[in-house]
């Protein structure tokens, strides 16, 4: 999963999601099988359980199927693509705004932080 992480920033953005047969191919890395093979009710029970399978298939070998988070409540945020932009976002502006920290709360700051 590592491995398909890496592959989607290195190719993509972090918003992207790290699963499917564009981003989640792991047979780059080497893995040539899988112990347990499992059909599309495996996958889809794994999935709600909160639990990314990995799926094979025949045209297109071994992929992460799912981008679940281990987070309970159901929300946009229970996705690892919408979570990975969420802790981008916060460091972009955390980044922006470490040298107004403190500055006065008026239109000149406001525009400095904008720009």
């Amino acid at each position: 999963m590592v491995g398909a992480l890496a592959y989607n920033d290195r190719t993509a953005q972090p918003f992207f999601a790290p699963a499917g047969l564009n981003r989640g191919g792991l047979g780059r890395f080497d893995i040539v099988d899988v112990v347990d093979r499992l059909d599309g009710e495996d996958r889809d029970f794994l999935y709600e359980n909160r639990v990314n399978p990995i799926a094979t298939f025949p045209e297109n070998g071994i992929v992460v199927w799912g981008q679940k988070t281990l987070q309970v409540a159901a929300s946009a945020l229970d996705s690892v693509n919408v979570r990975r932009l969420m802790i981008f976002a916060k460091k972009t502006v955390a980044s922006a705004a470490k040298f107004l920290v403190f500055e006065p709360n008026n239109p000149s700051t406001w525009q400095r932080f904008t720009n």
